[in-house]
């Protein structure tokens, strides 16, 4: 297997007049009812499922309690993983551990709880590439007490300090 994992991360809306930046045009997507999905189809295999395709409601649950900033638009983090396409998927098996890993990881990365749903397709030609959805939750210390709370920036803005010097010489 050549290559690693590559990610992108997008922020996703409640709703958009462009379904790609919404959470509504994701699950529209993920339930086969866009143009898009419905053009990249080669076969019917059911795509392998973490939470819901529901992902509305599944976002609803996952955030319940806990408070978030009147100035947070884009609730949601689209995490796309993308697989080395030479990697082996000899059986459902090894789709599911491979789907596992993509949730696992984003769950470190984004702090721990905060990965609400994800999806496999197996019904496409390119069947290495894991859509995960997140919203990542901490506690929040105020003089107040303590509080549940959630953030799309928080764990991103560690993730590029901890990177910085990376980053910095690839955009110099």
């Amino acid at each position: 297997v050549k290559g690693g994992v590559a990610a992108r991360i997008n922020r996703l809306r409640m709703t958009h007049k462009n379904p790609v930046y919404s959470l509504a045009g994701m699950e529209s997507h993920g339930k086969r009812r866009d143009a898009t999905s419905q053009a990249r189809a080669v076969g019917d295999k059911p795509p392998l499922v973490y939470g819901s395709l529901d992902l509305q409601d599944a976002f609803e649950t996952h955030v319940e309690g806990a408070l978030m900033s009147a100035a947070c638009k884009a609730p949601v983090l689209h995490c796309i993983l993308q697989w080395p396409v030479d990697l082996p998927l000899p059986d459902e098996a090894a789709e599911q551990l491979m789907l596992r890993r993509s949730i696992d990881f984003m769950n470190r990365t984004l702090g721990g709880d905060a990965v609400f749903a994800a999806r496999l397709d197996r019904d496409e030609s390119g069947r290495h590439t894991v859509d995960v959805f997140a919203t990542p939750k901490y506690m929040k210390k105020t003089k107040d007490g303590e509080r549940l709370w959630v953030s799309t920036s928080k764990h991103l803005k560690a993730l590029c300090q901890k990177h910085l010097a990376e980053i910095k010489e690839r955009h110099p």
